[in-house]
Protein backbone atom coordinates (compact mmCIF):
# COMPACT_ATOMS: atom_id res chain seq x y z
CA UNK A 1 0.00 0.00 0.00
CA UNK A 2 1.04 3.60 -0.48
CA UNK A 3 0.42 6.98 1.39
CA UNK A 4 -3.23 6.68 -0.17
CA UNK A 5 -4.29 3.56 0.81
CA UNK A 6 -4.19 2.23 -2.92
CA UNK A 7 -2.14 -1.07 -2.87
CA UNK A 8 -0.03 -1.13 -6.33
CA UNK A 9 -0.11 -5.49 -7.44
CA UNK A 10 3.04 -7.06 -6.67
CA UNK A 11 4.22 -7.39 -10.61
CA UNK A 12 4.03 -4.10 -11.39
CA UNK A 13 6.97 -3.54 -8.15
CA UNK A 14 8.82 -6.43 -9.37
CA UNK A 15 8.94 -4.71 -13.06
CA UNK A 16 10.07 -2.10 -11.73
CA UNK A 17 12.67 -3.17 -9.72
CA UNK A 18 14.00 -5.39 -12.54
CA UNK A 19 13.84 -2.61 -15.03
CA UNK A 20 16.56 -0.13 -12.53
CA UNK A 21 18.54 -3.54 -11.64
CA UNK A 22 18.79 -3.81 -15.98
CA UNK A 23 19.68 -0.50 -16.76
CA UNK A 24 22.16 -0.17 -13.48
CA UNK A 25 23.70 -3.85 -15.05
CA UNK A 26 24.09 -1.76 -18.10
CA UNK A 27 25.71 1.15 -16.86
CA UNK A 28 28.40 -1.03 -15.55
CA UNK A 29 29.04 -3.42 -18.12
CA UNK A 30 29.42 0.04 -20.40
CA UNK A 31 32.06 1.40 -17.88
CA UNK A 32 33.94 -2.09 -17.67
CA UNK A 33 34.09 -2.74 -21.29
CA UNK A 34 33.84 0.54 -23.15
CA UNK A 35 37.07 0.65 -24.98
CA UNK A 36 39.50 3.95 -24.98
CA UNK A 37 38.30 6.79 -26.95
CA UNK A 38 39.83 7.53 -30.10
CA UNK A 39 43.71 9.15 -30.14
CA UNK A 40 43.13 12.87 -31.73
CA UNK A 41 45.56 11.34 -34.65
CA UNK A 42 42.98 8.79 -35.57
CA UNK A 43 40.19 12.14 -35.57
CA UNK A 44 39.23 13.36 -38.90
CA UNK A 45 37.39 16.49 -39.82
CA UNK A 46 34.77 16.05 -42.10
CA UNK A 47 37.37 17.84 -45.08
CA UNK A 48 39.25 14.86 -44.11
CA UNK A 49 42.27 16.96 -42.34
CA UNK A 50 44.17 15.34 -39.20
CA UNK A 51 42.95 17.27 -36.31
CA UNK A 52 46.66 17.75 -34.47
CA UNK A 53 46.15 16.94 -31.02
CA UNK A 54 48.47 19.28 -28.60
CA UNK A 55 51.85 18.64 -27.65
CA UNK A 56 54.43 19.78 -24.95
CA UNK A 57 58.09 19.90 -26.69
CA UNK A 58 60.36 21.25 -24.70
CA UNK A 59 62.45 23.68 -26.73
CA UNK A 60 66.85 23.27 -25.71
CA UNK A 61 68.94 26.31 -25.55
CA UNK A 62 70.20 27.25 -29.54
CA UNK A 63 73.92 27.08 -28.62
CA UNK A 64 76.81 26.30 -30.42
CA UNK A 65 77.14 22.93 -29.50
CA UNK A 66 73.28 22.31 -30.58
CA UNK A 67 74.52 24.06 -33.79
CA UNK A 68 77.44 21.23 -33.87
CA UNK A 69 75.22 18.73 -32.98
CA UNK A 70 72.39 19.82 -35.60
CA UNK A 71 74.80 19.70 -38.49
CA UNK A 72 75.73 16.17 -37.89
CA UNK A 73 72.04 14.85 -37.51
CA UNK A 74 71.38 17.11 -40.75
CA UNK A 75 74.05 14.98 -42.24
CA UNK A 76 72.51 11.60 -41.25
CA UNK A 77 68.77 12.13 -41.60
CA UNK A 78 68.37 14.95 -44.50
CA UNK A 79 71.68 15.62 -46.48
CA UNK A 80 70.51 12.75 -48.98
CA UNK A 81 66.91 14.79 -49.99
CA UNK A 82 68.08 18.53 -49.41
CA UNK A 83 71.87 17.88 -50.24
CA UNK A 84 75.08 18.60 -48.17
CA UNK A 85 74.79 22.89 -48.72
CA UNK A 86 70.60 22.66 -48.49
CA UNK A 87 70.48 22.94 -51.93
CA UNK A 88 68.13 20.51 -52.27
CA UNK A 89 67.95 17.61 -54.23
CA UNK A 90 65.03 15.41 -54.01
CA UNK A 91 63.75 17.45 -51.26
CA UNK A 92 63.65 21.40 -51.92
CA UNK A 93 66.51 23.78 -51.35
CA UNK A 94 66.74 24.63 -47.49
CA UNK A 95 69.38 27.83 -48.76
CA UNK A 96 66.90 30.08 -50.05
CA UNK A 97 64.42 32.10 -48.48
CA UNK A 98 61.35 30.46 -50.44
CA UNK A 99 60.07 28.13 -47.67
CA UNK A 100 57.38 26.44 -48.96
CA UNK A 101 55.74 25.32 -45.88
CA UNK A 102 56.38 27.84 -43.13
CA UNK A 103 60.03 29.17 -42.11
CA UNK A 104 59.49 30.16 -38.57
CA UNK A 105 61.34 27.78 -36.16
CA UNK A 106 58.00 25.53 -34.78
CA UNK A 107 56.81 25.11 -38.50
CA UNK A 108 60.00 23.96 -39.03
CA UNK A 109 60.20 21.69 -36.07
CA UNK A 110 56.79 20.24 -36.56
CA UNK A 111 57.62 19.39 -40.51
CA UNK A 112 60.59 17.50 -39.77
CA UNK A 113 59.32 15.99 -37.00
CA UNK A 114 55.53 15.01 -38.43
CA UNK A 115 57.06 15.17 -42.37
CA UNK A 116 54.96 16.71 -45.28
CA UNK A 117 52.29 14.55 -46.63
CA UNK A 118 52.68 14.12 -51.09
CA UNK A 119 49.35 15.75 -50.78
CA UNK A 120 50.49 18.72 -48.99
CA UNK A 121 53.94 18.65 -50.79
CA UNK A 122 53.89 21.76 -52.97
CA UNK A 123 57.37 20.71 -55.12
CA UNK A 124 55.92 18.17 -56.75
CA UNK A 125 58.94 16.09 -55.49
CA UNK A 126 56.64 14.09 -53.16
CA UNK A 127 56.70 13.75 -49.75
CA UNK A 128 59.22 14.36 -47.12
CA UNK A 129 58.71 11.14 -44.46
CA UNK A 130 59.01 12.31 -40.32
CA UNK A 131 62.58 12.81 -39.23
CA UNK A 132 63.88 12.34 -42.89
CA UNK A 133 66.07 9.61 -42.98
CA UNK A 134 65.78 8.67 -39.38
CA UNK A 135 62.84 8.12 -37.91
CA UNK A 136 65.03 7.42 -34.24
CA UNK A 137 65.25 11.21 -33.95
CA UNK A 138 64.38 12.57 -30.92
CA UNK A 139 62.72 16.00 -30.26
CA UNK A 140 65.93 17.40 -29.24
CA UNK A 141 67.81 16.39 -31.88
CA UNK A 142 65.17 17.63 -34.28
CA UNK A 143 65.51 21.00 -32.55
CA UNK A 144 69.54 20.88 -33.35
CA UNK A 145 68.60 20.72 -36.95
CA UNK A 146 66.45 23.49 -36.71
CA UNK A 147 69.13 25.46 -35.28
CA UNK A 148 71.75 24.27 -37.19
CA UNK A 149 69.10 25.17 -40.52
CA UNK A 150 68.76 28.58 -38.79
CA UNK A 151 72.47 29.31 -38.74
CA UNK A 152 72.42 28.55 -42.60
CA UNK A 153 69.69 30.42 -43.42
CA UNK A 154 68.97 33.65 -41.90
CA UNK A 155 65.04 33.50 -43.29
CA UNK A 156 64.05 31.38 -40.61
CA UNK A 157 62.35 33.38 -38.34
CA UNK A 158 62.97 32.66 -34.38
CA UNK A 159 59.95 32.36 -32.02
Amino acid sequence: MNDQGIKIPVWILGFFGIAVLAGIITVAVTIITCKEPARNADLRTASGQEIIAAEVVVKPENTAAAVANGDASYTAACAACHGANQEGVVGPSLADADWLHGSDENTVFRNISKGISAEVAKTGKGAMPAKGLNPGLTDAQVWEIVFFLESKNKSIKAK
